[in-house]
């Protein structure tokens, strides 16, 4: 249903980048080292035909950019060479899928939920609640109608920012609109991306605030657009955004980003990889956000999860908290196809692909997990109402759970936030929002002690009603 969007990597706008800044190449000689280019001349070389700026293009990236193998080699090479320690490093993860399972957890749940799950009435209940979750997704998943809406709104909102300025920037979508996880009705992310502003800004948030309000005008006063808008409005939060409403229903949450690296993009296509992979795991991330916002469990401002912090919860039970896995661990099994941050620095590849993610499972001899989507949620409730966010955390780089005081041999964590949950690519925890753990966690329970009375015929309608 997605049009082919193949985002081109900042590094090749870098490079076009550090050639014209000696300043910059003098403090960066052992990145250079790396990409094997030891020259601007060569940098020049590398990037012959390459457009400036960080763009989307909807061709072949082979066919526009002919130089694009040399730099997926190296990228390929360097991250080949880190897959390999950490291959060797992680002795306890899941050979095939190389998440680390929480065995105490599926130790505890199969002797709590067997005899359960094989209650013939229980699990025919079940069967018909997974039929119902399965449809629901379906039915509210986003039309191809409403994609194309949200990005004909963004590439407005592009064309009236260059009429205004020439700034050498770029618009991105991200989000549940790029995963395949958006409803009906949903927003679409969008970040401005303009990194050679940063050297003129104290800092980022200074930077952003700035562009917001200067967009916020643009918007406002322009001709040709301003009478499409419906709302406008500047909110201000940890990562501002500036929230633009068109008449046409379609709503936009623009962030401003000049920093080198655009980890939403990257984050975006990692879950898109996720939902490619096996198809209960977005039928079960939409129930679970809708179930969460109706109980309030996903509300951060009154202390609850954010939705991506809720996404990163079910992938990470899928991958630690069902056996056999039924996630894997993307990042370490396709180190040529992922971001990730090794040890600090952020490795990445070329090019992202949002309508090519297809993903070999030829080499892993995968062991099929039965469980339903009722079996499922079920479990899901379970895990987070009984997870120990005091002294855990949850780290989705490693896809681990991990200790905070670091008894299991990581760097502890120094962090005070009620729930911790290390992001893919970068330090921020998206569980950072969350005040009261315990009374989000006796909600769970709650919905946790409808859906397992053998007595109880539950439908969807109940669940998400429920509360």
């Amino acid at each position: 249903m997605y049009n082919r969007y193949v985002v081109v990597q900042w590094m090749i706008d870098l490079l076009l980048y550090m050639s014209e800044n000696l300043y910059f190449l003098q403090r960066n000689r052992s990145l250079i080292a790396r990409c094997g280019v030891r020259n601007a001349s060569q940098i020049r070389t590398v990037s012959a035909g390459v457009p400036q700026g960080y763009s989307i293009v909807r061709s072949s990236l082979r066919n526009c950019f002919p130089y694009i193998d040399f730099l997926e080699l190296m990228n390929r090479n360097g991250n080949a060479d880190v897959a390999g320690r950490e291959r060797q490093r992680d002795r306890k993860c899941h050979p095939k899928y190389l998440v680390v399972p929480n065995t105490k957890f599926i130790e505890q749940s199969a002797k709590c939920y067997s005899r359960l799950f094989s209650n013939g009435v229980y699990v025919r209940m079940l069967d018909r609640l997974s039929e119902e979750i399965n449809k629901y997704y379906w039915d509210n998943l986003e039309t191809k109608g409403d994609f194309s809406a949200k990005m004909a709104f963004m590439d407005d909102i592009e064309r009236t920012i260059r009429r205004r300025k020439d700034w050498r920037f770029k618009l991105f979508p991200s989000g549940s609109t790029m995963t395949q996880l958006a409803s009906k009705g949903s927003d679409l992310d969008v970040a401005f991306w303009c990194p050679d502003a940063r050297q003129f800004f104290p800092s980022e948030a200074d930077a952003a605030y700035h562009f917001l309000h200067w967009i916020r005008h643009f918007l406002k006063t322009d001709r040709e657009i301003a009478d499409d808008i419906d709302d406008l409005d500047y909110v201000e939060a940890k990562v501002p955004v500036l929230r633009i409403k068109s008449k046409a229903g379609v709503e936009v949450d623009l962030s401003a980003c000049t920093e080198s690296f655009v980890s939403g993009i990257h984050n975006s296509y990692l879950i898109r990889g996720f939902v490619s992979w096996d198809s209960r795991f977005a039928s079960l991330c939409m129930l679970v956000k809708d179930w969460a916002t109706r109980s309030e469990v996903k509300n951060p401002k009154l202390g609850g999860f954010n939705s991506y912090a809720m996404v990163l919860l079910v992938i990470h039970f899928l991958q630690c908290g069902v056996s056999p896995p039924i996630l894997p661990n993307l990042q370490k099994l396709f180190p040529e196809r992922y971001a990730r941050n090794v040890d600090g620095m952020v490795r990445f590849p070329m090019a992202l692909d949002f309508a090519d993610v297809e993903l070999s499972r030829d080499h892993l001899e995968v062991e099929p997990n039965p469980l339903n989507l009722a079996q499922l949620f079920i479990l899901f409730l379970d895990y987070y109402s009984r997870f120990e966010f005091r002294t855990r955390y949850i780290c989705m780089r490693d896809a681990e759970a991990k200790w905070r005081d670091g008894r299991d041999g990581s760097s502890p964590i120094s962090d005070t936030y009620t729930v911790f949950i290390r992001d893919p690519m970068d330090d921020h925890s998206p569980g950072r929002t969350v005040r009261d753990v315990q009374d989000l966690q006796a909600k769970m329970k709650i919905a946790l002690e409808m859906l397992t009375s053998p007595q109880k015929t539950v439908r969807l309608s109940d669940i998400l009603s429920y509360m």
